[in-house]
This record gives C-alpha cells, structure tokens and sequence, in this order.
C-alpha cells in the first residue's frame, strides 16, 4: 500500500498527546466562584458575533462528527450559551509543505477505495457538511465556513513553500521541515512518513535555488479549485460567512493571485469573505481591502513570566489590541476574532498558541477561566471588534481529543465566564 495512504488514517484519528496524564490542579480563581468571576464581566455589544469553531469529532469514524444526531444537540447547547455563530471547519490535505495539491476529503476517501485502504474513515465530506450547515441554520445559527489545510507532515502551513524541496538534498530538507513545523491550536498530529512518491531526490546543489513559478502556478490552480469547492457549498446551503484562508503567511507575496481569487469567489458566492490571518502576521496581509472583514487567529502572549498578575495581562493583551485597532482604522474595516481560546492549564496566558505542549500537562481551570475573563473585558469598549469565534467546542461532548488539559471551555469554569459574554439581556 502507498505509504501516504498508510499514514493517513492514523493522522485523522487525532493521538491524545497524552491527556490521561494530565495532572489536575486544584481549581482556584483569585478566590472567587465561578458565578462571582462571571457576574463582574459585562456582556459583549448587542451587535457583536457570538461565534463558537465547532470541531468535527474523528474518533470512531466520526460516529458522532458532523452530521450526525450527536452534533445536532451540541449545536443545541451552544445555541443556549447565547452563541448567534458557528464555524464549521473542513479540512483539506496536504502532503508537505512543499507540495502543490490540495486534496480534498471526498477525493482521498475514493482513493483509499481504490488503494483497498481501510474504509468508514469519516472527516468533513461534502454530506456531512451540507447536514451540520442545515441542522445550524435551523437552529437559528449563522454559520462560517472555514476551509483549513492540514499539513500531513506536522510542518505549519504558514511555511507553505510548493517545489522548494527539489532544490535541497535529505539533510536540507529534514532541517527545513524541523525549522518550519509550528505548534498550532488546531491539535494537527503528526501524520507518519512522507508519501514515496513526492520524496525529493538525494541530491545536494552546489546553491539552493527558489521554488519554481510552475510550482506555486500548480498550487493556485489547486488552491483556487478546493476554495471555489466551499464558495459553492456555502451559496447553496446559505453559508452567512466563508474564510478564504487560514494563517497562510508565505502566500501574501503573492498579491495578484489572491485578488484574482477573490473575485472568483465573489462571482459565485454573496456572503461576507474574511482572511484569517495569525495574529504576528495580521499587518503584513495586502488584501484587507478586498474583503469584509479583518481576520485574526488571536493567540498573542498575554504575559511574559508566570504567576503574572490580571494586571499585568490587562496591560499586555491592551498592546495586542491597540495594535488592531489600528490596523482597523487603516483598513477601514471591521477585525473578527476568527479564533481565541485558551487551554485550561497553569500559566496559559504564556504560550495560547501552543498544541501539544508536553512540557505543560498541569490541568488548572482557573488560569482558563482568567484569560478568558481578561479577554472578553479587554474588547467590550473596542467598537471596532465585530465578532469573536471561540476555540473550540467539539461535536461530541465525551471525546478524548483533547483531554481535560484542552482549549475547550465546556464544562470548565471558563464557561461561566463565556455564558456571561456571550448573554443577551431582552
């Protein structure tokens, strides 16, 4: 069997990162209940969006994954947290970051048909997502379609560099890939060995030499077609919102390819386009212009060493914000937290980015509940703050994707703190 094939299936079966490990920490809250951390937090604005990114469950089979009954009543629960918004998030395969094609999950399944792979592997079909899109909508929630690409290598999407590969020998490579794999809070696992196939030839050049422009041209033509393929699905299914990209930062250089895209887009599909940029990548995106929103993956530090005083993370998350205050009033646009979230672990507030982390497995639902408090208090007087998508919320309430150590608030102090922001007084 193709080893890339092989390898995938054990990708999408998410490893637990050792969450049963975890050692929990005695929750404390600078001394205060969760009703009382709640009750000092005023509700967001009225017209501000009250967004929850829904996470496709992929354990046994995606059973209980988009869809499915399962999913239905935690959109059921997460309408009653006051959210108005939910992302959904197909995921869409790369092999590296080197590659050029970007596969989608209805094309892999026919292929591992044909492979005689193993079948009932079930991520965000096309079907799956066309049933969550209508369970939501029936529910009365808007919903965002946030196509992501998923690197099966491990290494970040940010450093997406189609045919780089070829000009490097093993040793380059191996160092190029280790340099450029980046701790994301979507949970990628690493996804086993490259396929035989795509792997570069043992040479080293005498001088590195850059991608191919045929190279990244064979990547927008794949590019353009999987997010076409969702522009589509939202306009069918009424999709009120489409992410044209996520944290793809090497992609920028590339200024005409995005506009032209865009364009595309908007021909087949009238619903607001946002680009969710990394939050230390935001002020380098050249496109803003094009769209209707600003979009940020909100991970910024909110403090420098740990035990650091609410104080002291007031004043650091109010650098990060004044930052995109003024990169709102440049733009003229709205900013949207396409993503925020923090772990319920000790001194969260250092590293929010950061999935797995093993050096830090001290489950502590107090420093969740905090950042998250000093969050949603920092961006209640920011007007230009259109909506917030919390990270995250999973399909089916008793997984064991994350473990008790995970960015999911659910059932965690942090939601008393959420279910506050998130209320809508009548």
């Amino acid at each position: 069997m193709n080893p890339f094939y092989a390898a995938l299936p054990m990708a999408l079966a998410l490893s637990l990162f050792g969450c049963r490990e975890a050692q929990v920490r005695e929750p404390k809250l600078e001394k205060m209940s969760p009703r009382s951390a709640a009750s000092q937090l005023k509700p967001l604005s009225r017209d501000v969006f009250r967004g929850i990114c829904l996470a496709h469950t992929y354990e046994d089979n995606g059973a209980a994954g988009y869809g499915t009954e399962t999913s239905r009543r935690t959109l059921r629960e997460i309408r009653g947290l006051g959210a108005n918004w939910v992302s959904l998030t197909p995921f869409a395969f790369m092999k590296h970051r080197h590659a050029t094609q970007v596969m989608l999950i209805d094309e892999l399944s026919k292929q591992w048909s044909k492979q005689n792979a193993p079948r009932g592997i079930r991520g965000e079909t096309d079907e799956v997502m066309r049933r969550e899109i209508r369970a939501a909508r029936e529910l009365g929630l808007k919903v965002q379609i946030k196509p992501h690409i998923w690197m099966l290598d491990g290494s970040w999407r940010g450093k997406l560099d189609p045919g780089a590969a070829s000009a490097m020998g093993a040793r380059e490579r191996s160092a190029s890939n280790e340099a450029s794999t980046r701790k994301t809070p979507a949970g990628e696992p690493p996804a086993g060995e490259l396929p035989a196939e795509e792997t570069p030839a043992k040479k080293t050049p005498a001088k590195k030499t850059p991608a191919k422009k045929t190279e990244w041209s064979a990547f927008w033509a794949s590019y353009r077609a999987f997010l076409l393929h969702y522009a589509h699905m939202a306009a069918r299914h009424g999709a009120s919102m489409l992410v044209i990209g996520v944290e793809l930062d090497h992609t920028m250089r590339f200024e005409p390819q995005w506009r032209s895209l865009i364009s595309d887009v908007r021909r087949v599909y009238d619903g607001s386009l946002v680009y969710a940029a990394n939050w230390d990548a935001v002020d380098k995106v050249p496109i803003w212009d094009a769209l209707d929103y600003v979009g940020v993956q909100f991970y910024p530090p909110l403090a420098r060493k740990k035990n650091a005083s609410e104080a002291t993370m007031n004043k650091t998350l109010a650098r990060s914000l004044d930052s995109l205050e003024r990169l709102s009033k440049r733009t003229q646009k709205p900013v949207i937290f396409t993503e925020v979230g923090f772990r319920a672990v000790a001194d969260t507030a250092l590293r929010p980015h950061e999935w797995p982390d093993p050096k830090n497995r001290n489950v502590d639902e107090s420093a969740q509940a905090q950042t998250y408090r000093v969050f949603f208090r920092g961006i209640q007087k920011r007007r230009w703050a259109a909506g917030v998508f919390l990270w995250k919320w999973f399909t089916d309430p008793n997984t064991n994707e994350e473990g008790p150590a995970g960015f999911s608030p659910r059932n965690k102090r942090a939601q008393k703190i959420l279910e506050r922001a998130f209320y809508v007084p009548r």
